[in-house]
């Protein structure tokens, strides 16, 4: 019996900071990302199109310089037509 509820306890302690971690990682306003579509940087300046488009993963990916790049889904917001991040091209790594 002592080992079930060890197995237990132990299980409740990493599930409550999961959970608040997942919380805190939500975007406060989901937002409808498509491929295809402008991505800036913090500073406005174009980066790429939406190559694809990983929910999944909470990235979305482009094109620069014959290389992939990855943003996370959680730094993107509406700006028009476009998609504005928060990192910047040094932050992404252009």
């Amino acid at each position: 019996m002592k080992p079930y509820l060890t197995c237990v306890c132990t299980a409740l302690l990493f599930a409550a900071p999961m959970q608040a971690l997942a919380a805190q990682a939500a975007p406060a306003a989901a937002i409808a990302v498509k491929k295809n579509q402008t991505i800036i940087d913090a500073d406005g300046r174009v980066l790429g199109k939406v190559y694809e488009v990983n929910d999944a993963g909470g990235f979305v990916t482009f094109t620069a310089q014959m290389k992939v790049y990855r943003v996370p889904i959680s730094t993107l917001s509406a700006d028009g037509a476009r998609l504005k991040t928060t990192l910047t091209r040094k932050a992404i790594g252009l």
